[in-house]
């Protein structure tokens, strides 16, 4: 999801020393110059290829690079381009200037062949991908803005959809080793400016809430991304059973339901994969993870799971809603260890996002009879979005309103 982005009239390309573009990176970004985009390329070094015009190359000092973001430096892109805030997507092979630039309202764009680290993903970019080339047939050819790319946008979660790609980052559940996490998207929490304006964010946190009217009504759905994502993943991905992260002693799992429907499925490669859940179990007690700290939550589910079964040899995945700062997925991932587990990743339908405000308080949803503020729902029985005003208690279809607040940015 390009999470402010209207329409694509402009195209910003970071270029850096590190790392180096490869002659396929410059042909493919060749195509994307020469094609109805605005183009300009951000650039603290000399020499750029031939084709690119001279107008089109802002030239910055290293030490602009490093304070970046800069909201004057925007503006020019804003005035060369001739284009707005919510028509311009930033693209870059450096993870640290994407990161950066999640503290713009634009579409950010991350070309990477690498896999992430899990640390990088607390500004997550809208778009993650492998090349300049899957940047044009992908997003700019086909027209992916505003739609939903990692499986977060599209409410109700349409499955036929849905593209089968997944953010893919390493978690450290020691100081020397790091395992596989697969995520759907990301999740903005209520202090972040995007709360209300990103409607998977509230389908996660209303399907997993029992005072919401919309408690489990996407089971189905996710289920559904869940068994096409992991088909999805390439052949040389081992698996041999999944497994859901436990609830507390004497609590039903809300993943009982989503399991259920997994393994009801006939599938052949289903068919071959083991529900070992009922091996996983919290030996006791413990608070729940949201309003504590990092540390507190580590010491929170430390040895809180074991499991009894033997899993020696076994590649498991294990799924989880939201992941934060993953505490209860490595207290997960060391009781598997422990019973033999020869490789375990993990896999959640959101990354959690730091916190974002300040620079965004005025970006909000307003009512447009009473300039009042809109507050995000879901249809319980459409699945639909939609807006209320808590002040003349109207009610505003999702899409006009984002189109509202897209013109606004300047």
């Amino acid at each position: 999801m390009l999470r402010n982005v209207s329409e694509i009239k402009g195209i910003v390309f970071h270029i850096s020393e590190l790392p180096l573009l490869s002659t396929d990176d410059w042909r493919d970004i060749q195509k994307i110059y020469e094609s109805e985009f605005n183009c300009l390329f951000l650039t603290d070094l000399e020499g750029l290829p031939g084709f690119i015009d001279e107008s089109d190359i802002i030239k910055v000092e290293t030490v602009k690079m490093v304070l970046w973001p800069s909201l004057s430096l925007f503006d020019l892109f804003k005035e060369r381009l001739n284009a707005r805030t919510s028509e311009i997507i930033l693209v870059s092979k450096e993870p640290r200037f994407t990161k950066r630039s999640m503290k713009l309202l634009c579409g950010v764009v991350l070309i990477t062949e690498n896999i992430l680290k899990y640390e990088q993903l607390d500004n997550t970019p809208d778009v993650i991908l492998y090349s300049f080339d899957e940047l044009y047939e992908k997003v700019i050819a086909k027209n992916l803005v505003g739609k939903n790319y990692f499986g977060e946008n599209q409410i109700p979660l349409s499955t036929s959809q849905f593209i089968s790609r997944y953010i893919h980052s390493l978690y450290p559940i020691s100081d020397s080793k790091r395992v596989r996490l697969f995520s759907l998207g990301r999740y903005y929490g209520s202090k972040h400016y995007m709360h209300e304006l990103h409607p998977y964010s509230k389908v996660i946190i209303s399907n997993k809430s029992s005072s919401s009217k919309l408690f489990g009504k996407f089971n189905t759905k996710l289920s559904d991304l869940i068994i096409q994502t992991i088909g999805s993943f390439p052949g040389s991905f081992k698996l041999d059973a999944l497994c859901y992260v436990p609830p507390r002693p004497k609590e039903e799992s809300r993943f009982s339901d989503i399991f259920d429907h997994i393994f009801s499925r006939t599938d052949k490669w289903l068919q071959q994969l083991e529900d070992i859940s009922p091996f996983l179990i919290a030996t006791r007690d413990f608070e729940k993870q949201k309003y504590l700290s990092t540390e507190e939550r580590l010491t929170n589910v430390e040895n809180v799971f074991t499991v009894t079964k033997d899993l020696t040899g076994k590649n498991i995945l294990v799924i989880d809603d939201v992941v934060t700062t993953g505490a209860t997925l490595k207290a997960c991932a060391e009781a598997l260890f422990q019973a033999g587990a020869e490789n375990v990743s993990f896999f959640v339908f959101a990354i959690n996002q730091r916190e974002q405000s300040g620079l965004f308080s005025e970006y909000r949803a307003a009512c447009p009879d009473c300039s009042g503020d809109l507050y995000l729902n879901i249809n319980s029985t459409t699945y639909l979005p939609f807006y209320s005003c808590s002040d003349c208690q109207r009610t505003f279809d999702f899409d006009p309103v984002m189109e509202d607040l897209n013109r606004r940015i300047k």
